[in-house]
């Protein structure tokens, strides 16, 4: 639900000074290009990968679900950063919960 949103509305978000929607995840690359070909976000939103959370463990936007046999996953969130700094972060409230 939350990709397509983005793809939806891209024009409305880079119109508001923004430079690029970028979404990190940690599916493989192969599994993003899936996606991105399936939502038709290509040219839209960039989706970087991030397989082992590395990036999400080092920015505490990382959650262990090891109990649900899933490993470490992101949190979901959004974020506006500019200049490598976070000037907003929003990270969704029941991220570290299965449902």
């Amino acid at each position: 639900q939350h990709l397509p949103g983005f793809v939806e509305k891209y024009r409305e978000i880079l119109d508001k000074n923004v430079d690029e929607i970028v979404m990190i995840c940690a599916n493989d690359p192969w599994v993003n290009d899936a996606w991105r070909r399936e939502t038709k976000a290509t040219g839209k939103v960039t989706l970087l990968c991030d397989p082992d959370c590395t990036w999400a463990k080092k920015t505490g936007l990382s959650v262990d679900l090891s109990e649900y046999d899933l490993g470490v996953r992101h949190k979901r969130f959004v974020a506006l950063i500019q200049d490598e700094t976070f000037k907003i972060l929003d990270v969704e409230e029941g991220t570290d919960d299965v449902t």
